[in-house]
């Protein structure tokens, strides 16, 4: 495994899978090699994810000062992290740190292991530094806290600390149960032995929730360095066909984005979104799964409504035809999000979709689609930082077409104006405060850099 030599020392990244866990992971990659001038060997599994693997040697590329090395795990040849670990060592590299996505570290079969790599008792006899990259919020991982208590027999316990306006009464008991799954909520007991947590998010957003992180006794520190996102510019997705002429041609502030991920909805709840993008008058671009194994194949492409007339109402395609444009999932959602016509979005609440809508301002309409961290990132939108509307599911567990006009018609009229300015308030601060010179994110990742360098391990 040939490398280039840089300075400082070599950071191996094991990277979770699918783009929700790669975009902020890469970014983050980058930021060490051309900010930091760190090596980096980035594990990630081989996967047909289209377009992962051109994106991974796009950052490569980019990557001007530090090395950037990609290693392909494969369970079947051996190929795991001890197995790139060895061959650094092999090769006399100096291994700064260990950075693993929390999808593997956390996971029952994988966290003894992890620890073992952090407490060095590898069979190479190397001490490495073992930081947890936790693409969550911090207001996710202060469950974490809560569980604690609950772990430990406060069965009273309901307020989750960090979050004054949310209880654990207000969130599906699914995330709070036993069988939820470690490597998103984990006990704060299991991360003492890291020598870190790495978090996509930052002091302005989230200084109670992080405050609280800080304050429980088993916690490693706490690296607070979002938002993680590369800017629409430095995306090397290529434009879809359609969606920037149709863009170009909207006023500022008129359209809907609508994107609520990878999942499908059922037949009835698409009806009911149609009617709703049909009825509100506004302009709209949705990003609409495929339910034809025909169409996944031609991801990111602007189709013809045509090739959507099974799952779209009837005549909805002349109706709308010179107001909407429907494209398949995943969409370009950082390009789309910074087009200045976007004037909300509506989404399923994911964090990196979250993320992207801060930075370019544009409020949300909260749709959670699952009983995960999108419902508290819900409810922290909604009733935290006050940067959204809530979409309401009725008894049958749809939200009907009327909620999805009156929805649009809020967050696009007078009422919305609070709204949209308590976003534009949250993006200001992103990037006036903690991605300006000095600010909170860029001190956190110079603090961890410098604590990387401060133990940095030797090969013996």
């Amino acid at each position: 495994m040939e490398r280039r030599r840089s300075g400082r020392p070599v950071i191996v990244m094991y990277a979770g899978c699918g783009w929700s866990h790669l975009i902020p992971f890469l970014h983050f990659a980058r930021i060490l090699c051309n900010d930091h001038h760190f090596s980096v060997t980035f594990i990630t599994h081989e996967s047909i994810i289209p377009g992962k693997k051109e994106y991974i040697q796009w950052v490569a590329d980019s990557c001007s000062h530090g090395a950037f090395t990609v290693g392909h795990a494969n369970s079947t040849t051996g190929r795991n992290v001890a197995y790139f670990l060895k061959s650094l060592h092999d090769q006399r590299c100096r291994v700064g740190a260990y950075v693993v996505d929390s999808m593997w570290a956390m996971s029952p079969q994988l966290a003894s292991y992890h620890l073992h790599l952090a407490s060095g008792s590898m069979g190479m006899r190397m001490r490495i530094p073992t930081y947890i990259f936790y693409r969550h919020s911090a207001s996710f991982l202060c469950l974490a806290l809560l569980k604690e208590k609950l772990y430990q027999g406060e069965l009273g316990a309901s307020r989750i600390p960090g979050l004054s306006s949310i209880a654990s009464t207000d969130l599906p008991p699914a995330l709070l149960a036993d069988r939820f799954p470690a490597h998103q909520i984990p006990r704060a007991s299991a991360l003492s032995g890291m020598h870190g947590v790495i978090i996509n998010s930052w002091e302005e957003l989230e200084s109670a929730q992080l405050a609280a992180l800080r304050s429980e006794r088993a916690m490693p520190p706490v690296y607070p360095i979002g938002p993680l996102m590369p800017s629409p510019s430095l995306l090397p997705e290529p434009l879809v066909e359609g969606v920037a002429h149709f863009l170009d041609r909207q006023a500022a502030r008129t359209v809907v984005f609508v994107s609520l991920g990878p999942d499908f909805l059922s037949a009835e709840q698409i009806t009911e979104l149609a009617v709703g993008l049909e009825a509100c008058g506004h302009p709209f671009l949705w990003a609409l799964k495929p339910s034809s194994s025909s169409l996944q194949s031609m991801s990111g492409q602007a189709q013809s409504y045509s090739l959507y007339s099974q799952q779209l109402p009837e005549g909805f395609v002349t109706r709308t035809q010179n107001r909407g444009l429907v494209i398949s999932w995943p969409p370009p959602q950082g390009y789309i999000l910074s087009r200045p016509c976007i004037g909300g979005f509506v989404s399923h609440c994911g964090w990196n979709s979250t993320v992207q809508s801060i930075l370019n301002r544009v409020p949300i309409i909260t749709w959670p689609v699952f009983d995960n961290e999108q419902k508290l990132n819900a409810l922290v939108l909604l009733r935290e930082m006050k940067a959204a509307i809530e979409a309401r599911k009725g008894a049958d567990g749809l939200v009907s077409g009327k909620e999805v006009e009156r929805c649009c018609r809020v967050l696009m009229g007078l009422q919305g104006i609070s709204v949209s300015t308590r976003m534009i308030i949250l993006s200001i601060r992103a990037r006036n405060g903690a991605m300006a010179a000095g600010g909170s994110s860029l001190q956190a990742i110079h603090s961890l850099a410098s604590a990387i360098d401060s133990n940095n391990s030797h090969p013996r």
